[in-house]
């Protein structure tokens, strides 16, 4: 006895872009009634191309250099635009020595005016919604921009855009 099998071909669903996905949490924490968003945004591959970075320290710049030598362009005005809204917490994400990923911190702001909340803080002062929940040891993020997780450099042009548009509550000026 003879079986035909026949194979059918499930549509697959096309993965969203990083706009789509930033809106989306943006309307999650719309419901939600959030106080903000806590994005995590990778250093080596996100916001510099990790070769040139390198490459620069070797040749003897310090790491304000390194990082003028080898910022995606890109990256600057979204993550202007994050740094001066309430509604959104950076979180510098890297694998990055903690003095180094401190002057990554401090060239940042001085370079660009860009300003992490959180400096690879795994206690982002989090109170748990459940009993079971602990936030003390385990990094959180409501957004991980990370190219190990999908994240490319040319995603920051969508994702400036977006920013314009979507919003938790907007920061006024001198607001800490």
């Amino acid at each position: 006895m003879l079986f035909s099998y026949v194979k059918r071909r499930k549509k697959k669903k096309k993965m969203k872009n990083t706009s789509e996905m930033f809106t989306m949490q943006i309307g999650e924490a719309n419901r939600q009634g959030w106080p903000h968003l806590i994005i995590a945004v990778d250093f080596h591959g996100v916001l510099v191309d990790s070769k040139e970075y390198n490459k620069a320290l070797e040749m003897g710049a310090n790491v304000e250099q390194a990082i003028e030598e080898s910022i995606y362009v890109s990256c600057i005005k979204p993550l202007q635009k994050m740094t001066l809204r309430k509604d959104i917490k950076l979180f510098l994400y890297t694998s990055t020595k903690e003095e180094v990923r401190q002057l990554i911190g401090e060239a940042l702001v001085e370079l660009y005016g860009i300003e992490f909340d959180y400096l690879n803080s795994s206690n982002l002062n989090l109170k748990p919604t459940r009993v079971s929940q602990d936030f003390s040891e385990k990094p959180y993020c409501d957004i991980l921009l990370d190219n190990s997780a999908g994240f490319e450099y040319e995603d920051w042009k969508d994702l400036g855009m977006v920013i314009n548009d979507y919003y938790i509550i907007p920061k006024k000026h001198g607001d800490s």
